[in-house]
């Protein structure tokens, strides 16, 4: 198995967006605050938080210093 991570950026699309629909608000005390809105509101969450990031990681007016990544798996 090949993991492959990618960090959060403003131009990712529908493949991220349908991931994040498919993974509950909120499991196991983790939180997907993507899932539920349109791809338009998908859209602006990921500007919102690729700038948030860009600016030392304030986010939702609280400091974090954790950066938001993808993690893909493929079956080699």
């Amino acid at each position: 198995m090949e993991l492959k991570l990618k960090k959060l950026s403003a131009g990712d699309g529908q493949d991220i967006y349908q991931m994040l629909q498919d993974i509950p608000s909120e499991e196991n005390g983790f939180y997907n605050n993507a899932h539920g809105l349109t791809f338009d509101e998908f859209k602006d969450w990921l500007t919102s938080q690729a700038v948030a990031l860009a600016n030392g990681g304030v986010i939702a007016e609280k400091t974090d210093d954790s950066v938001l990544i993808w993690v893909n798996t493929t079956n080699t």
